[in-house]
């Protein structure tokens, strides 16, 4: 049994108990490291936890956690911050219950909105970005990641800097790690592609006392590829396709005749019908970032295929990202593998180390509810757009010349806002308020079902447009219900202003420019000159002289 010495340190003064707590160390890619101990403290059958009134002990303090086999021989194993101080007791026993964090944690806690942009640069480096966000923690950062992309503005929008990071990083398959003081963005693909092993696993040694190793086919692609739009050319970039990556090399003792096949992630793939996987933007990336997205998603994949983890004596040495030799088992399962987590727990059994390798294939948003909650969790929110109808008109008592609008969805009717293609100051804006039965749509600001907002109405079967469709598609216009038109005739090129099929204003491009009203006048401008028309009479009337010249003046 391996049995180490524990001890427990708080602002450089190691900290007295009596008795070794049980202790669980949490060390994981893409997570805040985590620590439990779990001490004897309190009597059942006397008042009073004497541990648990340690000031060393009070939530909001550093501790740190040293093991070793002896007091010269002692190595940090974690450092963190108390974020959970918990008493718990039954009839036979009670303990004192720490939990804590990294100091990572302040980056988790607090959402914010910020438009990262650097000065009057016109792009910005996205690990400038991110080593400034880490940074603003009081904490060292480290992206020795190579690739990463440019960008105008890189806006991070309510969310905490923890998340921020994780989703830029997660973004080109890289890992972050946490350690005292310091946020590292690492490409796993430099750890592995430099193939050091650092330990060795071999399967019938004695000191493997629990295992657990599988292949998943589920999520293997045989190519990656990835779209984005194309504002240039209004279209969908062409695809953008991922380099292929094998995640783990074989162990330099690997042996010859070892059993088997390596597991070959695109035969995988394509048993299970997914050839081609292409993932697809609807805005516009850069070609680095959209490069970056299709090389990080089939980095993900490949180390999704191979997950597991070992129990063994523990081993204070070993870390996340080292790489471990594995061998022993069959071709499928032996090689160099990176290591993804590292948990340590000790208690009156000994020390036990566990590794963990491999990652989730999903995204880390997918992973983490990072975004806020709908409605900002005020009230349940509402999802999506929504139909609504128009009901009787109604005074806005609050003046914001709101319209009463029955949702379905909701079977009753809500106050919403109407929006315009123009609003502002100085009485300035175009006015369009729907009328009562029209079909409007209906949005929600930040999904709360208090804040209704018409984005527009809709035709359909029993409200149809006021002009028939067709392939040409030259008609447009402003057509009210009492029958007065703007019309534009893209294929006549013309314009007119109507009132009525009898009173109008009517220009054809370069040709002809006419007025015309019902009670038979009438001018019309053309390349042949200008006619007067009226079934009445004409009047003209000036305050001063009238001229009237030509070169020829007829009166009839």
């Amino acid at each position: 049994m391996n049995i180490p010495t524990i001890t427990i340190w708080s602002e450089g003064q190691e900290v007295y108990y009596p008795e070794h707590p049980d202790v669980d160390i949490q060390h994981e890619v893409n997570k805040v490291p985590y620590a439990c101990l779990s001490f004897p403290d309190g009597d059942p059958g006397k008042p009073g936890f004497i541990l648990s009134s340690q000031s060393d002990f009070a939530p909001g303090k550093t501790l740190e956690i040293k093991i070793g086999t002896g007091e010269s021989d002692q190595t940090t194993i974690f450092k963190g911050i108390i974020v959970k101080h918990a008493l718990e007791a039954s009839g036979y026993a009670s303990l004192l219950s720490l939990e804590l964090k990294g100091d990572c944690v302040k980056m988790t806690n607090t959402r914010k909105s910020v438009v990262h942009t650097q000065g009057n640069q016109e792009t910005q480096k996205e690990e400038d970005v991110l080593a400034q966000v880490i940074e603003a923690n009081g904490l060292e950062a480290d992206l020795s990641a190579q690739t990463w992309s440019s960008h105008e503005e890189l806006v991070q929008y309510y969310s905490s800097d923890w998340d921020f990071l994780l989703t830029r990083a997660d973004l080109y398959g890289y890992w972050v790690v946490a350690t005292d003081g310091k946020v590292s963005v690492v490409n796993p693909k430099d750890v592995i592609d430099a193939n050091e092993a650092k330990y060795e696993v071999v399967y019938g040694d004695a000191g493997i006392f629990n295992l657990h190793l599988e292949i998943n086919a589920e999520h293997q692609a045989a190519t990656i590829n990835t779209l984005a739009w194309d504002a240039e050319n209004n279209d969908l970039t062409e695809k953008t396709q991922a380099e292929d990556f094998v995640a783990q090399k074989p162990a330099a003792n690997a042996q010859s005749d070892v059993e088997g096949e390596p597991a070959d992630p695109t035969a995988l793939a394509e048993a299970i019908g997914n050839e081609e996987e292409t993932l697809q933007s609807i805005v516009p990336l850069s070609v680095e970032e959209q490069k970056g997205w299709a090389d990080g998603k089939m980095l993900k994949s490949r180390l999704a295929m191979l997950r597991g983890s070992f129990t063994l004596d523990g081993n204070a040495e070993i870390q996340p990202l080292d790489l471990v030799s594995v061998t022993g088992f069959n071709a499928q399962f032996d090689g160099n593998t990176i290591i993804s987590g590292v948990r340590h727990r000790l208690g009156n059994d000994g020390w036990y180390t566990d590794i963990q390798f491999g990652i989730s294939p999903d995204n880390y948003t997918k992973q983490n509810a990072i975004e806020a909650q709908n409605a900002a969790g005020l009230l349940p929110g509402i999802q999506g757009l929504q139909v609504g109808v128009v009901d009787a008109f109604e005074e806005d008592k609050q003046g914001q010349f709101r319209v009463r609008v029955k949702i379905p969805a909701l079977g009753d009717i809500v106050w919403a806002r109407l929006t315009s293609p123009d609003a502002g100051k100085d009485n300035r804006g175009m006015f369009f308020r729907p009328d009562e039965g029209d079909e409007v749509v209906v949005g929600f600001m930040n999904n709360d079902p208090r804040q209704a907002i018409i984005l527009g109405s809709v035709f359909g079967a029993k409200l149809p447009p006021p002009h028939d469709p067709d392939e040409t598609n030259a008609i447009k216009g402003i057509f009210s219900k009492a029958g007065l038109q703007l019309k534009m005739d893209d294929e006549n090129k013309t314009l007119e202003l109507l009132t009525s099929e009898d009173q109008y204003l009517k220009i054809e491009d370069g040709t002809v420019m006419e007025m015309k009203d019902t009670h038979g006048n009438s001018i019309t401008m053309n390349d042949k000159g200008i006619v007067l028309k009226s079934d009445g009479d004409i009047t003209i009337s000036a305050s001063g002289d009238v001229t009237i010249e030509g070169a020829k003046v007829d009166v009839k």
